[in-house]
């Protein structure tokens, strides 16, 4: 039997979604996406209910509706009859695949007037989807609740607007940063909020592969002044996940990985970054020979799983958390336990060890 394993970096919580023959369903969000733009395409309010299910968990909506906005603003779960009310409220909507994707398999974006973008989740099957969750994007806790907009809604209410340029000694520390990687990309995602004035209250990191470019990016955008946002006809305070730097091509539309709920205040760096700082651990990890046996079994499945990893001051591995399943609970233990055992040289900013964390993909294949 031939094997092969690689160990991906990936820019960026969902779950695996397997079909009946043991591979990733791969169709899960577009199945999901195409109801959902055929039912708010016609106001169709039954076909949304459909799609939901028996209950959802959302994250924050915008409606123009004032009775929707009042009833389903907030995060929190709705069921029972709540249901038909929030597909009512919906159907309203008029929705557009949003420019930007995700990775995670049953993850997707969209977008509506006057400019509102939201992550959803589905679950289910491709023959059967179900919009499990849905709201504002990368939204980390529970005061993250002001409305997002798109970038470039947002960047057009910028007052007086130039282009980011960093300067020749920003540039030298982000070359020294990133000596160990090839092509030095320094670009980051950050969460971009202003208030109903159109002042910057908030510009919160979500991703980097540069630290010295990341804190570049928030003093710069901490000047910027916006013209306010209308909601409704009222000046309303919104965030916008904004994407800043040198981002090469593949990424330049692709949204961050999320981040598990206790780690919502983690400094996420991309694995590029700690790429020659690990002294100890292998990538290669196979399947316990009884886990390879039963894959044979089922047609040889490709297994892929997405993990999210925590190191700390010293670079001793301090968490390591299954986002999305391998599909095989033996496999999903035994990547951990490795992970959990590597070790990296201290990650370091302005001469202080740095706590953080990252996310990695395994791909593993036989035959």
């Amino acid at each position: 039997m031939q094997w092969a394993l690689a160990l991906l970096v990936m820019i960026g919580c969902g779950a695996g979604v397997r079909g009946t023959n043991g591979e990733l369903d791969l169709s899960l969000s577009d199945a999901g996406m195409a109801k959902l733009l055929a039912a708010t395409a016609v106001g169709d309010a039954r076909s949304l209910r459909e799609l939901i299910g028996d209950r959802i968990t959302t994250g924050g909506l915008w409606f123009d509706d004032a009775t929707c906005r009042a009833q389903f603003t907030g995060a929190g779960t709705v069921e029972g009859p709540g249901l038909d009310a929030l597909a009512g409220c919906m159907s309203r909507w008029k929705v557009s695949p949003s420019e930007r994707k995700n990775l995670f398999l049953g993850m997707a974006a969209i977008t509506y007037e006057p400019g509102i973008e939201l992550e959803l989740v589905f679950s289910g099957s491709s023959k059967e989807p179900r919009l499990a969750w849905i709201g504002y994007m990368a939204r980390r806790h529970a005061d993250d609740n002001a409305p997002t907009v798109l970038q470039r809604f947002l960047e057009s209410h910028r007052m007086n607007p130039a282009p980011l340029v960093l300067d020749d000694s920003t540039r030298g520390e982000i070359d020294r940063e990133l000596a160990a990687i090839e092509d030095k990309p320094a670009w980051s995602w950050l969460k971009v909020c202003t208030d109903a004035q159109g002042q910057v209250v908030s510009a919160e990191p979500r991703m980097t592969t540069s630290l010295v470019a990341q804190r570049a990016f928030i003093v710069a955008i901490k000047s910027w002044r916006f013209r306010p946002v209308l909601l409704a006809g009222q000046p309303t305070a919104v965030c916008s996940l904004m994407q800043l730097g040198d981002a090469p091509a593949r990424f330049a539309r692709t949204l961050p990985m999320p981040v598990p709920d206790r780690h919502a205040t983690a400094i996420v760096v991309s694995p590029e970054l700690l790429k020659g700082r690990r002294t100890a651990g292998e990538t290669a990890i196979a399947p316990a020979p009884r886990t390879r046996v039963a894959l044979g079994r089922l047609g040889n499945p490709k297994l892929v799983g997405h993990f999210f990893l925590c190191i700390d001051e010293f670079g001793k591995v301090s968490s390591v958390i299954t986002l999305q399943s391998t599909g095989s609970r033996s496999y999903d233990h035994q990547l951990a336990t490795r992970m959990a055992g590597w070790r990296y040289e201290p990650l370091t900013f302005d001469g202080k060890p740095l706590a953080v964390c990252t996310h990695m993909t395994f791909i593993y294949t036989q035959r």
